[in-house]
């Protein structure tokens, strides 16, 4: 008895490591990923916004506080450290998309979840950007963890932490607003959590409102606003579903032929459900995966139908975290054979995405909308250094240009190349305007063509444009 009791321990322990190590190598290799490089690239447009504060009173609180007390406690403004605290919440969101798949399903959807999130370019993409959307992933990620700990336990602790969360997650990015829409429909959807939970999510979202009213007015200016931020988006059709299905493959880094397997895997996933093993469809845990990707995805599409477009495929990595796991499970319950062929396709497509990535081979336009190709800016600068004389006048194709030329034009990032000599495009004597390839004066009283604007004259132009805008 002893020495079965012996074995039986032997092979627990055995088990747990095997499991704790998996894991393990998962969060490394996701860490490798994303720290690899992480310094490489410039700051482009909205980073430098992030890290000047430039965004002002239409800013979310929370990503922008983390960063300030990151930023000091580092003391560096380098590439690298500035980017280091996505790095890290990317490599956590990892781990608790495994938490949260293994809690919903068992250990090997925790640990393919996590493999697909780990090696996804579409998560790395966003764990090396000093942007605020890894984290809204993190914040979304621990709502509906306790979220349903809270339908499953109903302790009291537990809805502290889902309303904290919730908070936080809204706190930080306000398209986490339709993430909460889904776990509000996944309780009222349902006669049995309807009457057991009804009245407790009516008072959280209550107190959720209360808590919110500090920033309500800050979150009405950025609605308003944002109609005419967001004028470069387009009203979003079918074919925009597809491909923001199709970025949480491949991101944005996919070929035409990449993109048309991941398709493959895309429609894996109603197949599976709707033909696939007895009780899978039917699955609680299924549907809630199913509805806390769909819904938010739809909702947003349904708004910039509706009213305005706010349909930015870098917003749908908040729901990324829902879609690797109920891919995961649509994989896992194939047969054994195919299973394993088309999960080690899968890793594969994923491999060849970061591939590109890493080789900085970004995809065409459409899939992209709202993202530079990652273009050096520090050699423009120091030709045009070398070669400016007095009354030239630069000119820019779009805005995403400017900010980053002038914050490396600055004094600042000079010293770090050179003497640190005052730079010349900056005296004002030299005039910096932004000036759109192919404007009109009739679609908009911001797009003029150059000869339009002030008056311009003087000895040259200069014409600065990345390679998207001369497409």
């Amino acid at each position: 008895m002893k020495t079965s009791t012996l074995k039986d321990m032997r092979f627990f322990v055995m088990r747990l490591f095997k499991s704790n190590l998996t894991i393990l190598l998962i969060l490394l290799a996701s860490l490798i990923l994303r720290l690899y490089r992480l310094g490489f690239h410039e700051l482009w447009y909205d980073e430098i916004f992030t890290i000047q504060g430039m965004d002002g009173p239409l800013k979310e609180p929370i990503y922008y506080f983390l960063k300030s007390w990151w930023l000091i406690f580092l003391s560096s403004r380098s590439e690298f450290s500035v980017r280091l605290l996505s790095a890290v919440i990317g490599v956590f969101s990892v781990f608790f998309i495994y938490v949260l798949g293994k809690n919903l399903f068992n250990r090997k959807a925790g640990f393919l979840s996590a493999a697909l999130a780990g090696l996804s370019p579409f998560h790395i993409w966003y764990s090396q950007e000093a942007r605020d959307y890894i984290l809204a992933v993190l914040f979304g990620l621990l709502s509906s963890m306790y979220l349903l700990k809270t339908l499953n336990t109903e302790k009291l602790r537990h809805w502290i932490l889902y309303l904290l969360f919730s908070l936080l997650s809204v706190l930080t990015n306000y398209f986490c607003f339709f993430l909460l829409g889904a776990h509000c429909v996944h309780i009222f959807a349902s006669q049995k959590l309807r009457q057991r939970f009804g009245k407790k999510i009516f008072w959280s979202l209550f107190i959720l409102g209360i808590l919110f009213v500090p920033f309500l007015a800050q979150f009405l200016n950025k609605l308003s606003v944002a109609q005419y931020a967001y004028w470069w988006l387009p009203e979003p059709d079918l074919l925009s579903l597809v491909f923001a299905l199709e970025n949480f493959i491949l991101g944005y880094n996919g070929t035409t032929l990449l993109y048309r397997i991941s398709d493959i895997f895309l429609f894996i996933c109603p197949l599976v459900f709707f033909m696939g093993p007895r009780g899978f469809r039917s699955d609680a845990n299924v549907r809630f995966c199913l509805l806390l990707f769909l819904f938010p995805l739809f909702g947003i599409f349904m708004f910039s139908k509706i009213f305005f477009s706010i349909f930015i495929y870098r917003a749908f990595i908040i729901l990324s975290p829902y879609f690797y796991i109920f891919l995961s499970a649509c994989l896992l319950s194939l047969t054994k054979k195919l299973r394993y062929v088309v999960i080690f396709t899968m890793l594969f497509i994923l491999a060849l995405g970061d591939y590109a990535y890493f080789n900085d081979q970004i995809c065409e336009v459409p899939h992209r909308y709202g993202v530079l190709a990652k273009k050096p800016m520090i050699p423009v600068i120091d030709f045009v250094e070398n070669h400016i004389e007095e009354n030239d006048t630069i000119l820019f194709a779009g805005p995403g240009i400017v900010i980053p030329f002038v914050y490396y034009s600055s004094p600042h990032h000079r010293a770090g190349r050179d003497s640190g000599e005052s730079p010349k495009v900056l005296h004002t004597k030299k005039r910096i305007v932004f000036i759109p390839i192919g404007a009109k004066v009739e679609e908009s009283p911001r797009w003029v063509p150059y000869y339009g604007v002030l008056n311009l004259a003087g000895n040259r132009f200069w014409y600065i444009a990345l390679q998207l805008y001369l497409k």
